[in-house]
């Protein structure tokens, strides 16, 4: 008898001193509730106690250093805690003179020390990371406040003169073989990485790595892009881009990857079907009906795919009437299982490009969201079926889908997702049906969530899972004082 398998490890405690300087914020996940809404008055911190949260997961150090707050904390279901304290520390003259620090002239790679203090032995300002894991307490050496806040990052290019030579040969080689998104990309993550990664043992990045946090915050609607240029393919854009239009690539790249799997996979399970036939030993036990069911549910399936991105010519098996003989059950139940697997490497995707159509469309009044390989996301009006440009859309509609399309597309499995204000420019009777849409999606992707809120629309029949924010001298509507 096999014994069952251990429980997911979950975040049941998220929390912050300090914060504004004043106040003390704490969630906690009941269990086995995977959500939790926060809410409370303006100017109490409910975006800055998301913000740490976020910095503290993703190892922020740049964005720890600058926040108002004395401590954070996360902590798990199997004991593992995870926190930072804005401290003070006598940092080595070793480490005193180049942790974040990338030297502006390329002609030097000596690291030097901006600081212009004498004294090493002085306390200095700076971050202390703990994990507490498996009863074993790691504390990393201390960072300093002064090497996270004296970085000048400047543009795309002119960065990537400041880069540390290995992770400039590293950017270069990404430029000439993956493009510019991926090379700004690479300087998100080196951003994240150079200081803290650096200056913290390998266990702390490589929690950090496998925490996924995601926080959705309330400026969603445009983001920085690069675009293309004549003379060298891609240049750096210096104005924002439609988060929306952005989407819209990322879905169809997807899809470009799981075609590019389908076709690897088919080229090789078909060019292994003739081999597999002829060493079966084994008669089939599948019914005829049985057969034509799975064949017919598989055909269905593909049809669907097909009206997505397209799989090139897909012959139907034409079946004989009647029973199949035991040769026949034979082949056609090898002929199910490899496409079976053909179809697998398409489901997630089409399950949640059919969740994300489901939802939007069951908001939009007279126009449609169809979302297919060659066009991305694309806006219709259901009277004509002329297209609308996705930009054109109301803030509101632009707002439904960028969340519901993050969600569903952008965490992970076993993340945790922080979401800022998600009432904003949303219809009241939108906003009552969010937290069931997020739930629906929770339950496809498996991640748990806390939402920041003014809104009791969006709280509606769930104060259960309310928690307050800040002081409880005012009461944040008649809804809470009947729950």
């Amino acid at each position: 008898m096999t014994s069952a398998a251990p429980p997911p490890v979950r975040v049941v405690h998220l929390s912050a001193t300090g914060v504004l300087g004043e106040y003390d914020h704490t969630v906690e996940f009941g269990e086995p509730d995977d959500f939790v809404i926060v809410f409370g008055p303006n100017g109490v911190g409910k975006t800055r106690f998301l913000e740490i949260i976020d910095a503290l997961a993703n190892l922020r150090a740049d964005l720890l250093a600058a926040l108002p707050f004395t401590t954070a904390e996360i902590a798990f279901s199997d004991g593992t805690v995870f926190a930072v304290t804005r401290g003070t520390a006598v940092v080595p003259a070793e480490t005193d003179a180049h942790l974040f620090y990338l030297p502006t002239d390329s002609e030097s790679r000596t690291p030097r020390n901006r600081r212009g203090r004498e004294d090493k032995a002085e306390p200095v300002p700076a971050l202390l990371f703990v994990l507490v894991r498996q009863g074993e307490v790691i504390k990393a050496p201390p960072i300093p406040f002064a090497d996270v806040l004296d970085r000048d990052a400047g543009s795309l290019m002119s960065r990537r003169d400041r880069l540390p030579p290995q992770a400039r040969r590293e950017f270069e080689r990404i430029i000439q073989n993956a493009g510019m998104a991926e090379a700004r990309a690479f300087l998100r993550h080196f951003d994240r990485a150079w200081g803290a990664r650096h200056a913290l043992p390998e266990t702390f990045a490589a929690f950090s790595e496998a925490l996924d946090l995601h926080l959705i915050a309330t400026q969603r609607l445009m983001a920085m892009d690069l675009e293309s240029s004549p003379s060298n393919g891609r240049k750096e854009s210096g104005s924002p881009r439609p988060t929306i239009e952005q989407y819209s690539e990322t879905v169809r790249d997807r899809l470009e990857t799981d075609l590019s799997e389908n076709s690897r996979l088919s080229q090789r399970l078909d060019s292994i079907f003739p081999r597999l036939m002829l060493e079966r030993r084994e008669q089939s036990n599948m019914s005829a009906e049985t057969i034509r069911e799975r064949l017919g549910d598989q055909s269905k399936r593909r049809a669907r795919i097909q009206q997505i991105t397209p799989l090139g010519i897909q012959h139907e098996l034409p079946l004989p009437e009647g029973e199949l003989t035991s040769a026949q059950r034979s082949v056609l139940e090898l002929y199910a299982e490899h496409a079976e697997q053909k179809l697998a490497t398409f489901a997630d995707t089409v399950e949640k490009i059919d969740l994300l159509e489901k939802i939007v469309n069951s908001r939009l009044y007279g126009k449609s969201l169809q979302i297919n390989a060659e066009d991305g996301l694309t806006i219709a009006r259901v009277s004509d079926g002329d297209r609308i440009p996705l930009a054109a859309l109301s803030s509101g509609e632009q707002h439904e889908i960028i969340l519901m399309f993050d969600l569903l597309f952008n965490v992970k499995p076993g993340g945790l997702v922080l979401i800022d204000e998600p009432e904003i420019s949303l219809h009241i009777a939108w906003q009552k049906r969010f937290i069931p849409d997020v739930l629906t999606i929770a339950k496809l992707v498996g991640f748990q969530f806390v939402i920041a809120t003014h809104s009791p629309q969006i709280i509606e029949g769930n104060w259960r899972y309310a928690q307050r924010l800040g002081p409880k001298s005012a009461v944040f509507d008649e809804a809470e004082e009947d729950a």
